[in-house]
This record gives C-alpha cells, sequence and structure tokens, in this order.
C-alpha cells in the first residue's frame, strides 16, 4: 500500500494542521494512520485479496471484450465501495487507480483511444453530486494520461436498484438504458465501474458503445461479488 497510496499522492496543506486535532484513523480498524495515509492503514489494504479471475457464470456472452478487476468482494473492500460512492471519499478512487497501475500492465498509454465511466441517470448525479465511476476514470486518466469521453455514453432512463435481481431481471431492467448521441470513432475504450456483478449494466453500456462505431470495448471494475453473494 506505500507505493499504491504514498508514492503518488501528497496531502494538502491544511491536512496536517487539521491532522493535529483530529488525528486520521482508519475506517477498518480504527488505527491511526501514518503520515500522508486516508481513510485505511497499510495493513488493512494489504489484506485486501486481490481478485483470483473466477468469474460468475453470468458474466458469459456478454458484449464487452476484455475485463480487468482488482478485488475479491469481502468486507473490506465493500466498506471502502460505500465510501466512495455515497459518502464521497474521493481519494479512494485514486487509490483504485494507482492499485491499477501495479496490478494490470495491459492497462498502459496508448492502450486504449478513450476511457469511459459508466454514467448515473442525471438526476441520481444531481443528487449525489457525483459520479463514482466517473472519479475512478479520472483518477485512471492522469495516470495513463487517456482522455475520459463520459459525454461518448448517457443513461437515458432511471433504472431500479438491482441488489435482489436476478440476471434475467437485471438484465431487462438495463434494457435500452443507455445511448451514445453521436457516432464515435475511437477504436478501442476501456469502460469504467465501480462493482459488477451480473454485467447486466455493463453489458447495456457495451452494446451502446459498440453500435455508436466503437470497435473494442474493455471493462475495468474495482470489485465482483459473485450473484449469489451480491
Amino acid at each position: 500500500m506505500q507505493n499504491t497510496i504514498g508514492k503518488y499522492f501528497k496531502r494538502q496543506i491544511f491536512d496536517p494542521i487539521v491532522d493535529v486535532f483530529f488525528p486520521p484513523i482508519c475506517y477498518i480498524c480504527d488505527c491511526y494512520l501514518h503520515p500522508g495515509h486516508k481513510i485505511i492503514c497499510e495493513n488493512c489494504w494489504s489484506e485486501i485479496p486481490a481478485f483470483d479471475g473466477k468469474l460468475d457464470q453470468s458474466l458469459s456472452n456478454r458484449s464487452f471484450d476484455n475485463l480487468f478487476i482488482l478485488f475479491e468482494f469481502e468486507d473490506k473492500i465493500r466498506q471502502l465501495i460505500h465510501l466512495l460512492k455515497y459518502k464521497r471519499h474521493l481519494t479512494l478512487a485514486q487509490y483504485f487507480a494507482c492499485e491499477a497501475k501495479l496490478r494490470f500492465s495491459n492497462l498502459q498509454y496508448g492502450s486504449y483511444h478513450a476511457i469511459v465511466p459508466v454514467p448515473l441517470y442525471k438526476t441520481r448525479k444531481r443528487e449525489r453530486g457525483y459520479n463514482q465511476s466517473e472519479e475512478i476514470a479520472n483518477a485512471l486518466s492522469k495516470i495513463y494520461q487517456i482522455p475520459v469521453k463520459s459525454e461518448h455514453l448517457l443513461r437515458i432512463r432511471p433504472t431500479s436498484s438491482q441488489t435482489k435481481m436476478s440476471r434475467e431481471q437485471r438484465d431487462l431492467n438495463m434494457l435500452d438504458a443507455f445511448n451514445c448521441p453521436q457516432k464515435n470513432h475511437e477504436k478501442r475504450i476501456l469502460l469504467i465501474d465501480d462493482v459488477i456483478t451480473t454485467g447486466s449494466t455493463i453489458d447495456a453500456c457495451a452494446k451502446a458503445l459498440k453500435k455508436s462505431g466503437i470497435n473494442e470495448v474493455d471493462a475495468f471494475a474495482v470489485t465482483h461479488p459473485p450473484l449469489e453473494n451480491n
């Protein structure tokens, strides 16, 4: 984690002053964090298991081409995803991007023409104030110098929460939920989401992107919970 966090990011000027009065603690184990670290300690970060490559069967026969996943789905990563998604701890997007650089040699400068985050519906983004997938995309963009093209893909209708849905229900929920407003000329893009379960969301995104003219759509996610563990 020291390479992942300490090497790439410097704390803001006022952070050390604030930390004197409010020492930062790890959200996972409540221990005090070393200078330069935020949200999670080195020990807890190192204990998050890397994804072992075993995909849920529901991810077969999808429209995306390659899939990159960072971590196994377990309690620590679940807590971090919650902090990023609902509590605006955007530093985690940077940590995930740095981990991707250490883990995936395939993700490198020149590999993709654009990075595209899975979009939120406009009212959901307005309520939350940001899109966590877009934050991850922006962090990856800074590392790989690949432009983020959020405008390439729009969510054109609201969708229901998929937590308790089957694959078939999720596919139906995402049917025609995304659209590309213009013809795209990039040959290869990287699609970003925080969590991939059955792949219904990124499948619908990949279909829309390929329909707009993109040849290859690879997908990246922080974690993958099998459907039975969702």
